[in-house]
């Protein structure tokens, strides 16, 4: 048996409620993810593709995060507002990269998992929310600066990436519901991958009739083909995946309260 490093987990928030108005807090996350068995299992799997194969990393590490967080919260009657400025650091992040390799006569382009680089991410977070009688609505929009080094090399990569969530809902009585919800992510960029940007909209309308509620749901309406793409470990060739996940769903459907 090989034992492993101890990570330290565990969350910690300081509090100081300057007025019931106002609100300034320190935040601190420490976390670890582990590498699934798909990551490490150093047997070769076929890929969807003739020539691509899949090989684990059993020498993989886990992934260590700290994240420290300054927030300042305003809540004036029914509105509020939340500002966030973070520091993450990561350390032995696993990203997914590909090489040429010959294996009996045939040419195939095999994907592995690395520690590729460490990381240090600076986030600001914007969230805004209204809370009133008739409608309930909330923004949050966070932008993201991140530099990754490689050890090993001295290599460095700096990225940045946004996301924006916002959700509607309107009670206009009579036991209607009408709520929506649209989160659109930015390209995140790691060291040798690449997600294209895409946007997610969900939409829901119910109506209460003592203790049956209707409701019709529409989940991922905008689905589409979206890309990724990987970068040859000696960083002159790239491959691309266009993927239609298929998740759009139309929902007609009746709870009932007894």
């Amino acid at each position: 048996m090989q034992w492993r490093n101890i990570y330290p987990v565990g969350n910690g928030t300081v509090t100081w409620q300057i007025n019931p108005r106002h609100g300034l807090s320190l935040e601190n996350t420490l976390s670890v993810s582990h590498p699934d068995y798909f990551k490490i299992c150093w047997y070769e799997r076929t890929g969807g593709y003739l020539n691509q194969l899949y090989r684990g990393n059993e020498e993989l590490l886990s992934t260590s995060t700290d994240k420290y967080a300054l927030a300042y919260e305003f809540k004036p009657k029914r509105f509020r507002t939340r500002t966030t400025l973070a520091m993450t650091r990561k350390i032995n992040e696993i990203d997914q990269t590909w090489s040429n390799q010959e294996i009996e006569g045939r040419l195939y382009k095999v994907f592995t998992w690395l520690n590729a680089a460490d990381s240090w991410t600076f986030g600001a977070t914007e969230r805004l929310e209204w809370e009133g009688k008739i409608v309930t609505a909330r923004m949050e929009l966070t932008y993201n600066q991140t530099l990754r080094s490689v050890r090993e090399t001295g290599a460095t990569k700096r990225t940045f990436d946004w996301n924006l969530t916002s959700g509607v809902t309107i009670r206009p009585g009579a036991g209607w519901e009408i709520s929506t919800d649209t989160r659109y992510q930015s390209k995140v960029q790691t060291f040798f991958s690449l997600f294209d940007q895409y946007c997610v909209f969900n939409a829901r309308v119910q109506k209460k009739l003592q203790k049956v509620t209707v409701y019709l749901e529409g989940r991922d309406l905008l689905d589409g083909v979206r890309t990724t793409t990987f970068e040859s470990a000696d960083h002159k060739e790239m491959w691309e995946e266009r993927v239609r996940n298929n998740r759009r769903l139309i929902i007609l459907g009746v709870n009932w309260s007894f």
